[in-house]
């Protein structure tokens, strides 16, 4: 997650303790990708006016100065939300990114830092580089599906991941490096929840498992 304003204002935005105090549209309320904005404000002090707003009317909102930002995400650091997609066509938006000391603050708080290319947006975000609090999403299962059937599942799906991203972009990030994906989804959230022992497996075998998860396999 990341965070854009109007471009007439850029000058104005040099952190995103520049947002305290600001009409934001971070995402609808159910949203994970506003959690994720949520934490991340919290963790710095950030507070801010929340403004829910329809989809379709965020770029417009942004260009008649009806909200001052609205938040900013990709699908697999490839796919552009259509909404978002949309407000650029109705604004011209530049990307905020957290300040250095920020991003310290946000690593210590435990947040994954990420610099995006700005061609991701297909559009001039103003910025060099978009910097953004990446998290991620999986299919999970109970241990009601045995390790073997999880483990053979994950096997049919490297072997087919190249298909699957012509198909959507979305899983271009698997196709690049399936194992070092698996590893960073179980990084952020090994302390949460169980692992099942089938993706363990499957983690062991590529090189990319840490005894330090040993005890967070998951047991009947």
């Amino acid at each position: 997650m990341g965070m854009a304003v109007h471009a007439r204002d850029k000058g104005k935005y040099k952190s995103w303790n520049d947002l305290a105090g600001k009409a934001l549209f971070t995402g609808m309320p159910p949203w994970d990708t506003r959690a994720q904005l949520e934490r991340a404000f919290e963790a710095l002090g950030v507070k801010y006016t929340y403004r829910q707003v329809d989809l379709s009317a965020a770029g417009s909102l942004l260009q008649s100065g009806g909200i001052d930002g609205f938040g900013l995400y990709t699908t697999g650091e490839a796919a552009v939300a259509p909404w978002i997609a949309e407000a650029s066509l109705a604004a011209d938006w530049a990307a905020v990114s957290p300040s250095t000391a920020e991003i310290a603050a946000l690593k210590k708080a435990g947040f994954a830092i990420l610099e995006l290319k700005p061609e991701v947006y297909k559009k001039d975000v103003h910025a060099d580089k978009v910097v953004v609090l990446p998290f991620y999403y999986g299919f999970h299962v109970g241990l009601e599906v045995p390790a073997e059937d999880v483990y053979q599942m994950l096997k049919v799906i490297e072997k087919n991941v190249g298909e699957l991203a012509k198909a959507d972009k979305g899983f271009s990030q698997i196709a690049k490096d399936m194992p070092g994906f698996q590893r960073l989804g179980v990084t952020s959230a090994a302390n949460l929840l169980p692992i099942h022992p089938g993706l363990a497996k499957y983690m062991r075998e590529k090189g990319v498992w840490d005894a330090k998860w040993d005890s967070r396999i998951a047991k009947k």
